[in-house]
């Protein structure tokens, strides 16, 4: 049954989102390289952040603490109070710098991670439902996952590029994504993918592949991971099979393109910290 059911999951991959990858997707969604229980201190996993080739920092949504977490066996090596408690949706590493997201827009910035005893500064980036953030290499910007309601009162999931230079609030989004973009990209396979009955392709995190430059975004609700070019123009959309992902909520690059994705727990299961293998032969 299990074969089957993979067989079945590969033909729909095989069918869907194809355009920009004619030789199939660039990672092997259904067959992870690795798949790691996470501890219950992280079963609220909301964002993940290398910081070197072994370990990585992360966020939970409900503490206000970052955890330095060893990706080869997904334990905890540290802890560290930064803030209050709250909504904490996902972070960036520039340097011994943390940039951690709050999902009212509030943007935490603690410049030396390094220290126990940290002290941030707090900004205003005026995005709603921030869930996703992601650094654009060789730039001062952040990119930020949100919604955003059109003048005509359509709600699209969307990504706002936030300028650390002057640190202003942005209104206007650098790229938007309609449920109906999402279905033609999956094309024959989109009736197959779990959530895809959704109204609004909301990311919960963001990532830039370091190769490429190509933007990656996954949903905690649509189980498709969409990518789109360096400009914001969308050019694939994979399925996620919902098995492997219950509940995909961090994503994070490797310098060598391997990706990481954490999942929140979900359902009974804990949560999870998969890693990806790299298809060269798929750029």
């Amino acid at each position: 049954m299990q074969t089957h059911l993979f067989l079945l999951f590969l033909l729909a991959t095989l069918a869907t989102g194809c355009g920009a990858y004619p030789n199939g997707p660039p990672y092997d969604f259904a067959d992870p390289r690795r798949v790691l229980t996470m501890p219950p201190e992280l079963a609220e996993i909301s964002g993940l952040a290398p910081l070197d080739w072994q370990f990585a920092a992360g966020v939970d949504d409900e503490t206000g603490k970052f955890f330095v977490i060893d990706m080869s066996n997904g334990r905890i090596v540290r802890e560290q109070d930064f803030g209050p408690d709250g909504d904490y949706e996902d972070l960036v590493r520039l340097g011994a710098t943390l940039y951690i997201l709050e999902g009212n827009g509030a943007l935490h910035v603690v410049p030396n991670m390094r220290t126990h005893t940290p002290k941030t500064e707090r900004f205003d980036t005026g995005v709603r439902n921030a869930e996703g953030l992601a650094h654009f290499p060789r730039s001062r910007r952040l990119l930020i996952g949100g919604i955003h309601v059109t003048d005509r009162g359509d709600t699209l999931g969307a990504v706002f590029r936030y300028d650390m230079r002057d640190h202003l609030p942005v209104a206007e989004p650098f790229m938007t994504v309609s449920m109906d973009q999402v279905r033609a990209l999956l094309g024959a396979g989109a009736a197959s993918v779990e959530g895809i009955d959704e109204p609004v392709y909301k990311p919960s995190a963001l990532a830039v592949q370091p190769g490429t430059l190509d933007i990656y975004l996954i949903s905690a609700k649509v189980h498709a991971i969409l990518i789109a070019n360096r400009d914001g123009e969308l050019q694939a959309a994979f399925p996620l099979p919902p098995d492997i992902f219950p509940e995909p909520e961090g994503l994070a690059f490797l310098p060598n393109g391997e990706l990481f994705i954490s999942n929140e727990e979900h359902g009974g299961k804990p949560a999870t910290l998969v890693r990806l293998k790299h298809r060269r032969a798929a750029f």
